[in-house]
């Protein structure tokens, strides 16, 4: 006698249907979007990094620090703010908010470390052959978050990176090719 037995197996179709939503919801929200919102603010702290790195470069070739030394050849200032203003307005999400250039006044045989916003007087510059000029490039900037959702902003609190932008500073130093421009 042969007996009528059922596949009791569990269909497994259906489950994965019903189970398919959530999964996704989970691999989504939890792990893909902020992700995703890490890596733009990563993205964009790193063009700005590079940024305030290629301005120190373009500030320490300049031949003079404070004004253009003729139409083509801009001072330390003036390409350092051209630099940064150039990298802010290729990336979407960067804003800048102050730029500081220094020169920052290293004597060879040791002793305090010194640093100016102005350019050299004349007793500084008779100094020149004892110290070592390095042009410093200070940028204080926000970086957006790639989902700035202002409805969050009445609802939670200001999370920078979420729904709030990351404020963030960056110093880079080079040392000044032509010295002898410092007091102009």
């Amino acid at each position: 006698m042969r007996k009528n037995r059922r596949d009791h197996r569990r269909n497994s179709g259906v489950t994965n249907i019903v189970e398919f939503g959530p999964t996704l919801w989970i691999v989504f929200i939890v792990i893909v979007f902020p992700l995703l919102a890490f890596g733009t603010i990563g993205y964009r702290y790193a063009f700005l990094n590079n940024g305030v790195q290629y301005a120190a470069e373009a500030g320490s070739q300049s031949l003079t620090f404070q004004t253009n030394s003729d139409a083509s050849h801009f001072s330390a200032i003036n390409s350092v703010n051209n630099v940064i203003t150039k990298t802010a307005a290729s990336w979407k999400g960067i804003t800048v908010n102050s730029t500081t250039t220094k020169i920052i006044i290293t004597p060879y045989n040791g002793g305090p470390i010194t640093s100016k916003t102005v350019p050299l007087n004349t007793a500084e510059m008779a100094q020149q052959s004892n110290n070592i000029y390095s042009c410093e490039v200070s940028v204080d900037a926000s970086l957006q978050p790639l989902f700035p959702q202002n409805y969050w902003k009445n609802q939670l609190m200001n999370l920078p990176g979420l729904n709030a932008p990351i404020r963030t500073q960056m110093i880079s130093r080079r040392i000044f090719e032509y010295p002898q421009g410092l007091n102009k």
